[in-house]
């Protein structure tokens, strides 16, 4: 009788997933030695990136982030001091930035002072004096269990807050060693951002300054070798008139052909004067642009970059943003840059530290014609509606007191609407929502 096959055995399956994961011992608890070596890791890897950035902004957001992921917190917030009484907040996280600035304003005036000569973290709850009560409940909406101070070489330079670690009502010694190193990497590595940018602004200024000089000298070059030959000839006519005059051999008719030989230079003399001040009253209306195709991405990427730092040095914030398609447009790069040096520098005298300048942009038909727009946005005090046709007046000051607190003459609005105008574009300012306000240079495309 013959019998049924039997059937191979199957392999083994693999098993699923979770059966395996529930399987499988748990990982065990990093050691000491473990988490030191993260914690150097961490540290290293913060140093490279605050050393590596130029802007204080960047290392804010680095230092924050990395300090979040070591300590293990959802809540940080980093403030700046500046030339004003309150600190500047920088950046923040797991929390409602109105809510941070205000923490920031309560605490400062103490541990400003407690932390100058040195110091190590403290609770809000360890915060005493005037301020300690709304500091304290300010950090109980934020969730801030813990302010350290950010110093360079014992210079007290701001504050940073952090939340509670996960899972846990305070931080191990460990974690305040961590945050302790931490901070002192990043005091100076931001005070260098600073200085550093506050030195590529003074050599951009300085290499604007050169460049206007030079356009000064060659102006003043042309200026007197077309005067020159005006001026020469009618002056030695009269002067040489004027002596023979002195002379007493001259008869009486000869001296009225001298006179009126005399008064006729003269005249000529009044009239080139007259013509040079003519030339230099309408010199804003006859500007000399070179304007060519040029690609706005490029140029805008380029001059952001060259901008940031120094904004970024007087704690405000330059975002740049602008749309994917960008036309090839037609200007004179070197005079739009000055249109765009003016109103950036216009929105930092009239906004705050701690503000936003937003530089953005798209691609725009005006009037039928296709172009680009640019637009600066700043989050300052504002202007009346009613006060803005005069803005691009010169020597126009819509506030005097402001005005001359922030420096200028008034003339900076003016130069840049007749700069923009020469290269066939517009220019337009109107009230940002809710505050601040928006000059937008409309420039044609190629």
């Amino acid at each position: 009788m013959s019998s049924l096959p039997v059937p191979a055995p199957e392999p083994p399956r693999e098993p699923e997933p979770e059966a395996a994961n529930r399987d499988r011992p748990p990982a065990p608890p990093l050691t000491l030695m473990d988490r030191q070596s993260y914690s150097m890791l961490s540290l290293v890897d913060l140093s490279r990136k605050l050393w590596s950035t130029q802007d204080v902004h960047e290392a804010a957001e680095s230092l924050l982030l990395n300090l979040m992921g070591q300590v293990g917190t959802a809540r940080a917030a980093l403030w700046l001091s500046s030339d004003d009484t309150q600190p500047v907040l920088i950046r923040c996280h797991g929390m409602e930035a109105a809510l941070a600035r205000a923490l920031g304003a309560a605490c400062w005036n103490e541990l400003s002072v407690r932390f100058r000569g040195g110091g190590t973290p403290i609770a809000p709850t360890e915060i005493e004096g005037g301020a300690g009560q709304s500091t304290r409940s300010l950090a109980r909406q934020a969730r801030v269990a813990m302010f350290a101070p950010l110093r360079a070489e014992d210079q007290p330079m701001g504050l940073v807050g952090l939340g509670f670690p996960v899972g846990r009502d305070r931080y191990a010694p460990a974690q305040l060693e961590v945050i302790e190193a931490s901070l002192a990497v990043a005091g100076l590595a931001m005070r260098s951002a600073r200085m550093h940018g506050l030195a590529m602004e003074n050599g951009r200024r300085l290499q604007r300054s050169n460049e206007a000089l030079q356009d000064l000298d060659r102006m003043k070059s042309e200026f007197l070798e077309h005067v020159n030959h005006e001026l020469r000839t009618p002056l030695a006519v009269t002067l040489g008139c004027l002596q023979c005059l002195g002379d007493p051999v001259v008869t009486e008719a000869d001296r009225g052909t001298l006179v009126e030989t005399a008064t006729r230079s003269t005249e000529d003399m009044v009239r080139l004067v007259e013509r040079v001040l003519t030339l230099s009253e309408s010199s804003g209306q006859s500007i000399v642009v070179q304007a060519c195709e040029a690609d706005l991405r490029v140029f805008m990427q380029e001059y952001s970059k060259e901008r940031r730092p120094g904004v970024s040095a007087g704690l405000r914030n330059l975002v740049y943003e602008s749309d994917d398609a960008l036309r090839p447009v037609c200007i004179d790069p070197t005079r739009l840059r000055q249109v765009l040096d003016e109103l950036i520098d216009n929105a930092i005298k009239f906004s705050a530290p701690g503000t936003r300048i937003l530089l953005h942009v798209c691609d725009r038909e005006e009037g039928g014609a296709a172009g680009a727009r640019i637009s600066v946005r700043d989050e300052g005090v504002g202007i009346p509606e009613e006060r803005l046709p005069d803005l691009f007046q010169s020597f126009h000051q819509i506030d005097g007191s402001r005005t001359r607190r922030a420096g200028g003459l008034g003339i900076g609005l003016a130069v840049a609407r007749q700069l923009t105008e020469a290269m066939g574009g517009r220019i337009a300012v109107e009230r940002g929502a809710p505050s601040g306000m928006v000059f937008a240079v409309w420039v044609p495309a190629a």
